[in-house]
């Protein structure tokens, strides 16, 4: 079975994912309303809705225009920026964008576009309240192995109903990579790299932008010449996050977006800290993999056209086969558990025989079923 008989959902991607977060949100929320707030609050909403709502159109403006006006000047931008950007979602005060990375050099230059919109979104927030800030996270997941996408909503109602809602999904996200999708598709992303990525953002300040260990092993490999521009390191330490690797210390290295004048810096120069040598980086991040290596492997990009990081698990290329098969199979023959073989089909079966087997399946995972339909 070649990559031409890949689903296309199912295509291993390792995708990049970008956080911002306002700090100090809670605070302006709860300031107590003066007299006459309340009239005020009726023309023109709580006296801190500006700033939210700014916030999620300055981040978007700033970090989209940004890569868009570096890509376009770059005389390799197909290869070092490849495709672009896209908004996630908004948690609260936070905003959230992703792009697949399909060479390991991509990662720097979003990052450095990222940084500078970054400093569009801090004047902003400072312009309207100096007690805000925004701290940023950046972290990597590779799919479909370990990670998956998840269709939310883009269901018809009515009509027959799916019983499989991993076939129902797959064949959605089939159309949308496709480009046939027909109208927006909302897609979620979930997984342990995922949990890890929203772990280390409690570990993000205005100051400090903390990266995963992923992004950090990719930074690592990467030249910083010609047009990429260098990015330092420091490392915070080894800290447990909970349900993260067993529980094992996981690292938190950050990059420096404080301004050179700010006290921090000046504490820095102190201390005598300086950023992290690359090559250090790479055989602690290669340590990290052996150590921990029945929970994760080292992030890699199949069609890497460098070679630097398209090394797979010697298991993996079995694996994804595996995966494509069950996904090929017509229900009830395919099998969506990861860790076992596709069952063979039982000669005859009738619909009520087929709905209690699955049902009982889902019953014993504590999935709750929903019946669903596709739209393509």
């Amino acid at each position: 079975m070649n990559m031409a008989d890949c689903p296309p959902f199912l295509k291993p991607r390792l995708r990049l994912f970008l956080s911002a977060d306002i700090v100090g949100s809670t605070s302006l929320k709860q300031t107590r309303m003066s007299v006459g707030a309340y009239d005020r609050h009726a023309r023109q909403g709580p006296h801190w809705f500006s700033a939210i709502q700014g916030f999620y159109f300055e981040a978007t403006q700033a970090f989209i225009s940004e890569w868009t006006s570096r890509r376009d000047a770059s005389a390799n931008g197909e290869r070092l920026y490849g495709e672009p950007p896209v908004f996630w979602k908004s948690v609260g005060d936070e905003v959230l964008f992703t792009k697949i990375l399909t060479d390991y050099q991509q990662l720097a230059t979003t990052l450095h576009c990222w940084i500078e919109a970054a400093v569009r979104m801090r004047t902003f927030l400072k312009a309207e309240n100096p007690a805000l800030d925004v701290k940023c996270t950046a972290w990597t997941a590779g799919f479909p192995f370990l990670n998956r996408e998840v269709v939310l909503g883009n269901l018809k109602n009515g009509g027959d109903q799916i019983e499989d809602y991993y076939i129902a999904s797959g064949e959605i996200l089939n159309e949308y990579y496709r480009g046939r999708s027909g109208k927006p598709v909302s897609i979620d992303y979930i997984g342990p790299s995922i949990d890890t990525g929203f772990r280390i953002t409690s570990f993000s300040s205005g100051r400090k932008m903390v990266l995963s260990v992923d992004a950090v092993y990719l930074l690592s490999m990467t030249n910083f010449d010609g047009e990429i521009a260098r990015i330092d390191l420091r490392y915070e330490g080894s800290f447990p996050l909970k349900g993260v690797i067993g529980g094992a210390g996981y690292p938190i290295f950050w990059i420096n977006m404080g301004a050179q004048d700010s006290l921090g810096v000046k504490e820095d120069k102190l201390r005598d800290e300086r950023p992290c040598n690359r090559e250090d980086i790479k055989e602690y991040c290669d340590a990290f993999y052996r150590e921990h290596a029945h929970f994760l492997f080292r992030p890699f990009i199949k069609d890497d056209p460098n070679h630097i990081v398209s090394l797979r698990p010697v298991w993996y290329d079995d694996y994804h086969k595996k995966l494509i098969k069950n996904f090929l199979r017509s229900p009830p023959e395919y099998n969506n558990d990861d860790g076992e073989q596709p069952t063979e089909p039982a000669s005859s079966s009738t619909r009520s025989e087929i709905e209690e087997f699955v049902s009982e399946i889902a019953m014993r995972c504590g999935v709750s079923r929903m019946p669903i339909t596709p739209d393509h």
